[in-house]
């Protein structure tokens, strides 16, 4: 009898163990998403010159617990440009602490658009990102000078593609 008491107490144990852990859901998890947005940026008509601030926010990155980003990819459009419009870039976030600059000259193509997709923006965007969910926002302020008479406005499309590891 003893020895039945015995493997009787093992199996509940065992029950109850694999009852306790298989209970145990996992909620981290990754999930693809994007942060894209849109602005556009008044030009002066005086001197060609623009600098405009811009606050974003993401509900995806700022109301779950964050535990990673991973940017997989990151490209700017500047659009609503005619074919003679040359334009110079430079954008500041988190209170100057990040930098990109475009070092080439914007141009528009036969659709009025132009993109800017290499490693310093993707970093740049990275970086932001980084500071959005430390922060909860980020200010990213454009500045730079045109040949554009007419006061534009430019608009700048931000396109992100991004895998971030969350925690319900």
């Amino acid at each position: 009898m003893k020895r039945y008491k015995n493997k009787l107490f093992t199996t509940l144990l065992l029950i109850v163990a694999l009852v306790t852990f298989s209970s145990c859901e996992n909620d981290e998890y990754w999930k693809a998403t994007t942060l894209n947005f849109e602005t556009e940026v008044p030009v002066d008509t005086y001197n060609g010159r623009f600098n405009y601030t811009i606050r974003i926010l993401d509900t995806d990155i700022t109301r779950m617990q964050l535990l990673e980003v991973r940017t997989l990819n990151s490209w700017l459009i500047v659009s609503n440009m005619v074919q003679q419009d040359r334009v110079t870039l430079r954008l500041f976030a988190d209170g100057g602490n990040i930098s990109y600059d475009y070092m080439g000259t914007i141009y528009a193509d036969r659709n009025g658009e132009f993109a800017i997709d290499d490693n310093g923006f993707k970093n740049f965007m990275a970086d932001v990102i980084d500071a959005m969910r430390y922060k909860g926002y980020v200010d990213i302020t454009i500045t730079g000078t045109s040949n554009i008479g007419d006061g534009g406005p430019l608009i700048f499309t931000f396109n992100n593609s991004l895998d971030i590891y969350v925690r319900d």
